[in-house]
């Protein structure tokens, strides 16, 4: 049988554990909503373009959660300071690339 602690515990971590998702889930989600409506990005250095919606998929697919916060955080101190996002989100498609 277990005892209250125990009990407790368990509950905590369901709890971060939801809240963890929820949070994944609201950074995907943000993601998206920058990039999509951007159509086509160009990668600089090299004679590439991607479509936005490909650059998304690959975001979420090669990316960990950890990348995928550092991303969404990078994006947001942008947006924040008005500056135009595509050069980041050029630079991210990039080093996508060179992985």
């Amino acid at each position: 049988m277990l005892n209250q602690q125990a009990i407790s515990n368990r509950i905590s971590n369901t709890e971060k554990s939801a809240r963890t998702f929820c949070l994944d889930k609201l950074q995907r989600q943000f993601l998206i909503n920058q990039i999509k409506p951007l159509k086509k990005i160009n990668v600089p250095t090299l004679k590439y373009s991607i479509e936005a919606e490909e650059l998304v998929e690959w975001i979420l697919e090669k990316l960990s959660n950890d990348e995928i916060q550092k991303v969404s955080t990078m994006l947001r101190i942008a947006q924040k300071r008005s500056a135009d996002i595509r050069p980041l989100i050029g630079t991210i498609a990039l080093s996508l690339l060179k992985k």
